[in-house]
C-alpha cells in the first residue's frame, strides 16, 4: 500500500511541477509561448494560428497578436531557410540555436525548442541533411 500512495504522489508532484513551469513560462516569456503553441503538431494544427494563440492568450489585444503573427511568418522563412542549409545535422545544432536566437531574440524556451525541432524535422524530411541547398 505505502509504494502505491508514494508512487501516486511523486506522478501527483511531477504534474504539478509541469503545470507551474507552463504557467510560469506563459507569464515571463509570451511570444516564445505562443510561437510554440502556434507551431505545435496535433489535431490544433489545423486551427489558424489566431485561434491557437487565442485560446492560451485570451485577454492580449489584436494589435499585439497581428504583430506576433507577422513575426512567426519571418520565422518560419528562417526555419526553412535553415532546414534547406541541412539542419543541425549540417549546420551543428548551437548554430541552428544561434541563428534563430540572433533573429528572433524572444526565442528563449519552448518556442525555442520547437523551432529548432521544426528545422530538424524538415531538413530530415525532404532530405536537405543528405543534400543541402547552398548556403546563403
Amino acid at each position: 500500500m505505502y509504494p502505491v500512495v508514494l508512487g501516486a504522489a511523486l506522478i501527483g508532484g511531477a504534474i504539478a511541477i509541469g503545470a507551474w513551469s507552463r504557467r510560469r513560462d506563459r507569464r515571463l516569456h509570451p511570444q516564445d509561448f505562443a510561437f510554440a503553441v502556434s507551431a505545435a503538431f496535433g489535431p490544433e494544427l489545423a486551427l489558424p494560428r489566431e485561434v491557437r494563440i487565442r485560446r492560451v492568450f485570451p485577454s492580449i489585444g489584436a494589435d499585439l497578436v497581428a504583430a506576433w503573427l507577422r513575426d512567426f511568418t519571418l520565422l518560419d522563412a528562417e526555419i526553412d531557410r535553415l532546414a534547406r542549409c541541412g539542419g543541425p545535422q549540417r549546420l551543428g545544432t548551437k548554430g541552428v540555436k544561434a541563428a534563430l536566437q540572433k533573429g528572433f531574440p524572444f526565442l528563449v524556451g519552448r518556442g525555442l525548442r520547437q523551432a529548432m525541432f521544426l528545422v530538424w524535422y524538415a531538413a530530415a524530411h525532404d532530405g536537405y541533411d543528405k543534400s543541402p541547398d547552398v548556403i546563403t
